[in-house]
């Protein structure tokens, strides 16, 4: 008889317990997602001076290639350090930003694998496109954590879900609603608290008529908090997929 999994409830409750006993580091990682999120918003408010609109394309290739790099290397890493928290090993900053490094390429020859085989079935029918994403969504995991590369890592994924898949399905999506749903939330607060402090609660909630009507701090602001917030949130997504991952390959 097929090992039951774990619960969607179980695995809300397991992502917050591990953010709340590692929120320190997690904040640590925001932090530095939002310092990118500030150097790029204020290559973007320089680049809008330049008046050659293909010098600006270039300016912009030129400089969104390292930060997409860095972007990368950042999310691996966090995926890295919520894997060995779990784990319970031992994980501190730098070692998972080196794994970042180490498995910056085979990541994005993962994620591409991964993505043409998903979007070949949602171009050819949609159903077996939604199929191909929950097969292969544990694929990044297995290269991250288990140093499994290239079509072994989609391979092995594909293994962990099938039989399972509806089970996968159900254990995936509920934890996205409900994280989804709070990330909202304290988007929507975080909103109502910065344009309090600005002098109107309702600032951020009004669309400009043109983007140059729109002052500087508030331009700012405009793009920070919500990449901030999704940052922040992130580890509870990762750790949700990471926890039923963790119990598919016990079920294995």
């Amino acid at each position: 008889m097929p090992k039951q999994l774990v619960s969607a409830e179980n695995i809300i409750t397991g992502s917050l317990k591990n953010y709340q006993k590692n929120w320190l580091v997690y904040a640590e990682f925001g932090v530095w997602f939002a310092l990118m999120f500030v150097v790029t918003w204020a290559f973007t408010q320089i680049s809008l001076t330049v008046a050659d609109k293909a010098l600006r394309f270039f300016c912009y290739i030129m400089f969104s290639l390292p930060m997409g790099v860095i972007l990368i290397i950042l999310s691996v890493a966090l995926i890295d350090m919520i894997g060995k928290n779990l784990q319970k090993k031992k994980a501190d900053f730098r070692s998972s930003l080196f794994q970042g490094l180490h498995h910056l390429f085979p990541f994005i020859w993962v994620v591409i694998l991964s993505g043409l085989v998903t979007s070949l079935g949602l171009i050819l029918l949609v159903i077996p496109g939604v199929i191909f994403y929950f097969w292969y969504r544990f694929s990044a995991y297995e290269l991250i954590v288990n140093d499994t590369r290239g079509t072994a890592a989609l391979a092995a994924s594909r293994k962990s879900v099938t039989g399972r898949w509806w089970d996968v399905f159900i254990r995936v999506a509920l934890p996205v609603i409900f994280f989804y749903l709070a990330t909202r939330l304290v988007l929507l607060l975080s909103y109502l608290f910065f344009g309090a402090v600005l002098g109107d609660p309702g600032l951020f909630f009004r669309t400009a008529v043109t983007p140059e009507s729109v002052p500087a701090v508030q331009s700012l602001l405009n793009d920070l908090i919500p990449r901030t917030v999704q940052a922040l949130s992130m580890p509870l997504f990762v750790a949700a997929d990471l926890i039923l991952w963790f119990d598919l390959k016990r079920a294995d």
